[in-house]
């Protein structure tokens, strides 16, 4: 599979487990018929449970107004039969809520993947397509993006296609989105659709610098964090720091926080990739982080841990606070979480 969450890998959605280190991604659940079946698949993790999940109310304008609220992909992250676009407060209590889509164009069945909370936290945008299309070895967590407000109003389809999860600007007015292995840009209502024309395929998890000039992602195998200005469309690599992906600008543009392949941990370095140090640590049961998303007040980083125990695969949403500390497990139950925007 090429580039999104399953390659290099999303649908953060993505939805993990065990890749080669030198893939900086959150792969899919390794598939039988896919290509990395040389070795006997790990046995899946439990089927969700009927009962719906999350427990809590719909999510309304109000609760998602505030900073400290977090987004993230719920459900089934292997079959996807089963996925819902969660939120809750952190630091908070009570079961998560849920943003049911509405996308009168689509199947009601259809999975949804890769959600990306608003600057004005007021919309989501999020890939949305067959579940069977989404757990298939071919697919890597591409297709048609959807905008909808966050009480589940309003949904609308902006780009057809095989798209990867979308990123908002700063202000709100645009989204920046992988398709092809290329990076595009549009307007937040699917207008002026253009590629920015970089070389080399680009990694599902990318990130607006918060003056909205410059663009971060992740690219080549094994992936290095580049940074695109969009004034000129230049290109430059992330200092000397290899083989790492998923990249997220701090709020006041001084740091960026990614994943790097030989700990399989995330680490955070200035805006021009000196003075990296490791953020988390990735051990047994854990196989990766991957995914994070800064919080608005630069307190905290949420991030998707992917773990292996005794052949189970499962990723929840965790928090470590920026400065470093003890990372704080977010999410729990038998179906799984991803994807986390503040």
């Amino acid at each position: 599979m090429r580039g999104g969450r399953a390659g290099w890998a999303v649908l953060g959605l993505a939805l993990l487990l065990v890749v080669p280190a030198c893939s900086s991604g959150t792969p899919k659940a390794a598939s039988s018929t896919g290509p990395a079946a040389s070795a006997p698949a790990p046995s899946p993790s439990p089927s969700p449970s009927p009962i719906p999940i999350p427990s809590g109310p719909p999510v309304t304008t109000g609760q998602a107004a505030g900073n400290n609220f977090l987004l993230f992909l719920g459900g089934d992250l292997n079959s996807y039969a089963v996925t819902r676009i969660e939120g809750q407060l952190f630091p908070g209590s009570g079961a998560p809520a849920s943003i049911v889509p509405q996308v009168p164009s689509q199947d009601p069945g259809d999975a949804v993947f890769a959600p990306a909370l608003s600057p004005d936290h007021k919309r989501v945008a999020y890939v949305e397509l067959p579940a069977a299309t989404l757990a298939s070895a071919s697919n890597d967590g591409g297709g048609p993006l959807v905008v909808q407000n966050v009480d589940g109003t309003g949904a609308k389809m902006v780009a057809t296609g095989d798209n990867l999860s979308p990123a908002w600007s700063p202000d709100g007015t645009k989204l920046a989105f992988v398709r092809g292995g290329q990076l595009y840009t549009m307007g937040a209502d699917g207008s002026n659709q253009q590629s920015l024309g970089i070389n080399g395929t680009v990694d599902f998890h990318v990130s607006w610098s918060p003056d909205g000039t410059r663009i971060a992602f992740g690219a080549g195998n094994p992936a290095q964090v580049e940074i695109v200005t969009l004034a000129d469309k230049s290109v430059a690599p992330l200092g000397s720091v290899p083989q790492a992906g998923n990249p997220t600008w701090s709020p006041d543009g001084s740091k960026l926080v990614f994943f790097e392949s030989g700990s399989n941990a995330l680490f955070v370095a200035s805006a021009d990739g000196s003075g990296a140090q490791q953020l988390t640590t990735c051990a047994d049961p854990c196989t990766r982080d991957l995914e994070p998303s800064w919080s608005k007040d630069g307190t905290y980083i949420a991030y998707t841990r992917a773990t292996n125990t005794n052949g189970v695969l499962d990723q929840q949403i965790w928090v470590v606070p920026a400065a470093g500390g003890t990372p704080q497990q977010v999410t729990t139950g038998p179906e799984g979480h991803a994807f986390p925007s503040w």
